[in-house]
């Protein structure tokens, strides 16, 4: 039977920048050690399941755990083993992070209490230095009801939103009581997912979303059923009949040209899957595959796609293997042109909705970059604090108070100014920013 290290699979899953943490709970154990020794029948692999439940010292249940599984398997783990405890080092690694933070408590029952009673709403107040405000959803009974993917509110309707939970279909707020329901269990598909959210802005009832999930595979979609649409503000769904979803379900984001001011004969769409972008010229009643693309590197997918105020579109691609093949794309005056060397060798990279040739980038999780003429030149921000790290999710530009917003794990934004900025980050627990809108 194969078996698997302790020792290896401690040190891959517990989180290394904790070093004093980890030493102090390496103290601890030794003195627990014993304890577990008297009690070695009253252990099993499941035990350490019980902090969800009895309230006990975080730390002590923790180091008891350890010192069981160093006595029952000094030497590896089997196989069949694993699973089980490799959740148990997942759960450590996430909750050593957050104990202490609330009233000095090292117990985690505190925890599972305050989501369940919503005091966790309270870090959303009028007292956060951003002033956030939470909308929803509410009066749910704990934090494990699904992720939100996208958001899109109603310009006309004031607190009126419409979100997509990854894998759990589009819901709607209604706005007596703020509740909310899932309008698009109707379409029968299971696991929907979306990766944008957009309306037509000379039909406020008309909303398009694709549909995929990233949740499991970064950038490389999995599931989805290409692109749906709604004729009343998001109350009732169906297939958008022209897109070819059946032969390409996967799509990672649909956008709508705004420079289309009154189009007579339909608005400009773009689509993009994996390896393929389409156009529509009339609002989707009919699609095309644009061809005449630059030659794309290999093992690269599409990423994201932006359309500046003067008509330029700009795309990504992403490479799925190394940190060098991931390309930029500009399309000018009817041409599409690869503009990858204006910036360094990057694997991924995600744009900013563009203002007045200004666009942000973030490139491979921790860089930025900004141009300020259409993507001809391009400056790296540099910033006072350079630990910032992981920054995949979505990136916006506020041109009315020049705050750049950037979601990751946490939510980081910064004010561009001339030189050197600091990056400031507001973390209200662990939510995980997958979309950001102005």
């Amino acid at each position: 039977m194969k078996t698997k290290n302790l020792n290896t699979m401690k040190s891959n899953l517990l989180n290394r920048p904790h070093r004093s943490l980890i030493l102090r709970l390496a103290f601890i154990g030794i003195l627990s050690f014993a304890a577990v020794e008297d009690s070695y029948g009253q252990y099993n692999d499941n035990t350490w399941q019980s902090i969800k439940t009895d309230g006990k010292d975080f730390y002590t249940v923790k180091n008891q755990y350890e010192a069981y599984l160093s006595q029952q398997y000094p030497d590896s783990i089997p196989t069949g083993k694993l699973g089980n405890i490799k959740n148990y080092f997942r759960m450590v690694n996430f909750w050593k992070k957050r104990l202490g933070i609330e009233n000095d408590s090292t117990s985690f029952l505190p925890y599972i209490q305050s989501i369940n009673n919503q005091a966790y709403m309270s870090v959303c107040g009028a007292t956060d230095p951003a002033n956030w405000e939470l909308v929803g959803p509410a009066n749910l009974p704990s934090q494990t009801n699904g992720l939100v993917s996208q958001v899109l509110y109603d310009p006309n309707i004031p607190d009126s939103y419409l979100l997509c939970s990854d894998h759990g279909g589009i819901w709607k707020n209604q706005i007596a009581g703020n509740t909310w329901r899932n309008v698009t269990d109707v379409l029968k598909i299971p696991g929907l997912a979306c990766t944008e959210m957009i309306r037509n802005p000379f039909n406020n009832n008309h909303i398009i979303v694709s549909t995929s999930s990233t949740l499991h595979h970064g950038d490389f979609p999995g599931y989805g059923q290409g692109l749906i649409e709604s004729f009343n503000n998001g109350n009732d769904w169906g297939i958008m009949p022209s897109f070819p979803n059946s032969d390409y379900p996967a799509i990672l984001k649909v956008i709508a040209d705004p420079n289309d001011v009154n189009p007579v004969d339909g608005l400009t769409l773009f689509a993009i899957g994996i390896h393929k972008l389409y156009k529509s010229i009339n609002t989707g009643l009919t699609w095309s595959i644009v061809n005449n693309l630059p030659a794309l590197n290999q093992n690269t997918t599409y990423t994201d796609i932006e359309i500046a105020n003067n008509g330029d579109v700009f795309l990504t691609r992403r490479s799925l293997y190394n940190d060098i093949d991931g390309q930029l794309f500009k399309f000018h005056n009817g041409t599409w042109a690869d503009i990858s060397s204006k910036l360094p060798d990057f694997q991924k990279m995600k744009l900013s909705k563009p203002y007045n040739g200004k666009i942000y980038a973030t490139i491979n999780n921790y860089k930025i970059y900004k141009t300020i003429d259409f993507g001809e030149t391009w400056t790296k921000v540099n910033f006072t604090n350079d630990n910032i790290s992981e920054m995949s999710g979505e990136i916006e530009y506020s041109p009315t108070t020049e705050i750049i917003y950037i979601g990751s794990v946490y939510l980081h934004y910064f004010k561009d100014l001339a030189g050197t900025n600091t990056l400031k980050t507001l973390n209200t627990g662990h939510p995980d920013v997958r979309d950001i809108v102005l």
